[in-house]
């Protein structure tokens, strides 16, 4: 019975609607779970967590305007820990809350550090979870942030994925509206991953679209991947949204992106994420 839990919630990180056969390794990924999610709780309290900013490159100028705001974890145990280790377990606990209201304020408080330091154009994009998006309070507490830290709002871009803006579009319209209200930015990111219909980007307030790295990886020797690119970036001229191409890491996928007019740029051609003192 313990191992078929083990391979059943094998089968819940798949997505659901699927199932899973129970090997030794499914354990033993549950006890490294384990162990990282007790000393997730105490994470906060050891200050064990840093932010990394990766830059977004604007085409038309070819300056830094903007970046992402990257959380990355400081195990005394393990170094230094991807999101992809602790987030969905945090998103699991509810410790992602906690985890997105940190970074907001860590990177609100780091960009305005740049913008005084005569860098005013900087915007910063920080990604949201389904828990955060979903949270009445939410709201409040960035329109608190933005007035504690004195960071313009229309400096701040939230990215939500699609399917958690699909899985949560009636709180995600309310707070994507008292925000928008404010003037702060939202991004629709890993765009074309998700299944949703395409009315939300022309009834909420979305400014910026992100095409995912899984279409741009392959240009420009996937001609199905450069069709998809090309439709996305031409769908968002259409409805005058921004377009940010993320995973860049070739001369290739750059000529080929600025051959079809996209906005903005991030990924390994141009920078690694770099933690605040670096970048």
């Amino acid at each position: 019975l313990r191992n078929a839990d083990v391979a059943m919630y094998r089968a819940k990180a798949k997505g659901g609607n699927a199932f899973a056969m129970y090997d030794p390794a499914m354990s033993e990924k549950a006890m490294e779970m384990l162990t990282i999610g007790n000393r997730l709780r105490s994470a906060f309290a050891k200050d064990e967590f840093v932010l990394y900013y990766q830059p977004q490159i604007d085409l038309k100028t070819g300056q830094i305007t903007g970046s992402e705001a990257l959380i990355r974890w400081r195990d005394p145990e393990k170094g230094l820990i991807a999101p992809s280790s602790f987030i969905p377990l945090a998103e699991e606990t509810g410790q992602i809350v906690e985890i997105v209201d940190w970074t907001l304020e860590r990177a609100c408080v780091q960009t305005k550090k740049m913008h005084d330091a005569g860098f005013p154009e900087m915007d910063i994009s920080v990604n949201i979870s389904a828990r955060s998006f979903s949270d009445k309070g939410f709201a409040g507490r960035v329109a608190d942030l933005l007035g504690s830290t004195g960071l313009p709002a229309q400096s701040l871009i939230l990215e939500v994925t699609e399917s958690i803006l699909m899985q949560n579009i009636i709180e995600g319209a309310e707070v994507m509206k008292k925000l928008g209200a404010l003037g702060v930015k939202f991004s629709i990111d890993d765009f074309g991953t998700g299944y949703s219909s395409l009315g939300y980007l022309k009834g909420l307030p979305i400014s910026q679209i992100k095409i995912d790295r899984s279409f741009v990886m392959d240009i420009p020797a996937d001609n199905d991947g450069m069709l998809i690119v090309s439709a996305i970036i031409s769908l968002a001229q259409s409805l005058r949204l921004e377009v940010v191409a993320e995973g860049v890491e070739t001369s290739g996928q750059r000529e080929y992106l600025e051959g079809l007019r996209c906005d903005k740029m991030q990924g390994f051609l141009f920078s690694k994420p770099l933690p605040y003192d670096d970048y």
